[in-house]
């Protein structure tokens, strides 16, 4: 990486306040974007604007591979890329990374064979299942502390 693109990429700078060879330097500086989705990409069924216009472009013009990362357990990654889908981000499931997939996939490494008692959402479930992991329970409790 040349020592321009890691001056672009060590400060924050508005990107349309870049010249051409910084852009390209900016962007010739990572191979891969992580973001998160709840707040960032969208709030509840509503994209934040320009938002997926964005995502495309980092896919399709500069090649980049994504990555939706989330702390929402209530989905499947399944579901999360019916959303993105739904919502013009696009995205396999292989590019979904979740609470519920990474908690399913810890206990999978583990060789954990028992039986999980859930308490939450069926996107836990829902990664469990596709493990191959037994399960029981799925209760969100209310605690008054």
């Amino acid at each position: 990486m040349s020592s321009s693109a890691l001056k672009v990429a060590k400060k924050c700078q508005e990107l349309s306040r870049l010249s051409a060879p910084e852009l390209r330097g900016f962007f010739a500086s990572f191979d891969v974007v992580m973001t998160d989705c709840d707040g960032v990409l969208w709030v509840g069924t509503t994209e934040i604007e320009g938002a997926a216009r964005c995502v495309r472009a980092l896919r399709e013009m500069m090649g980049k591979k994504v990555f939706y990362c989330t702390n929402n357990s209530t989905k499947s990654r399944q579901e999360y890329v019916e959303k993105c889908a739904q919502m013009g981000f696009g995205g396999e499931m292989e590019e979904m990374v979740g609470t519920s997939y990474l908690a399913a996939e810890y206990l999978k490494e583990q060789k954990f064979e028992g039986t999980v008692y859930v308490v939450g959402s069926t996107g836990i479930t829902k990664e469990l299942d596709l493990l191959g992991i037994k399960h029981v329970g799925l209760e969100v409790i209310i605690l008054n502390c």
